[in-house]
């Protein structure tokens, strides 16, 4: 705009060459510095598209379990652009108008970090849950639907399939255990409970939704763990 304006004002002003090349060089700066804020500022707002989409599609996911009051929060979001979102009122904005988000399908092969964002997004907006007992592992336990987590291996090796319902994850007696999860994240586990002492029992409850994507639980313990499905 500030060149056309300045070339509209001197449009009678005759240079000469030298002059010209010069007033040449100073416009291609110019404007070679203005395509790398605007190459900057479009690679943002991709990223920030591919947030949204996948934060708003993880809510609707959750629809069926979800506080009408929910508000996606920018820590844990990725993003602020959805600090106004409430999600009563985006659900009645997007029965009338239509939806921006991710489906499902689209969700899992979204660009990262989509899909780190919308598990968490996820578990806040079920929400998932856990409640621990102390003192109550059963080492002679052998329920029939039980899987033993194998120690030492890598977690993609380890992690056990989960669906809604509640899941039983056993400790066995020696240090605090870590629990996390994820669902469309593909090689990272984005979200974390409050894990689980030595020799106990915690009841993990995840609400059903509307998508088929089963989650996934990876346990790190230096003791013996099972997994259980109760219902």
């Amino acid at each position: 705009m500030a060149l056309l304006v300045v070339a509209n004002l001197i449009k009678d002003v005759r240079f000469g060459r030298q002059a010209q090349l010069v007033i040449g060089a100073v416009a291609v700066a110019a404007i070679a510095s203005n395509l790398i804020v605007m190459n900057d500022g479009a690679n943002f707002l991709r990223n920030q598209a591919v947030l949204t989409k996948a934060d708003l599609g993880a809510m609707q996911i959750a629809r069926r379990a979800i506080d009408p009051r929910f508000i996606p929060a920018p820590a844990t979001a990725g993003t602020g652009s959805l600090v106004d979102v409430e999600a009563k009122k985006y659900f009645a904005a997007i029965d009338e108008y239509g939806s921006p988000a991710y489906d499902p399908r689209e969700l899992e092969a979204a660009p990262k970090p989509g899909p780190h964002y919308a598990d968490i997004i996820l578990a806040q907006a079920l929400p998932l849950s856990t409640v621990t007992r102390i003192g109550v592992y059963d080492p002679s336990g052998t329920a029939k639907r039980c899987v033993v987590i194998p120690l030492n291996q890598a977690p993609a090796e380890s992690e056990v399939r989960l669906h809604s319902g509640i899941t039983k994850i056993e400790v066995a007696a020696g240090p605090p255990a870590a629990f996390f999860l994820r669902r469309f994240s593909l090689d990272e586990y984005p979200v974390t409970t409050e894990g689980a002492p030595g020799n106990s029992t915690t009841r993990l409850s995840i609400p059903d939704d509307s998508a088929p994507q089963p989650w996934y639980l990876h346990v790190e313990a230096s003791q013996r763990t099972r997994v259980c499905l109760v219902s």
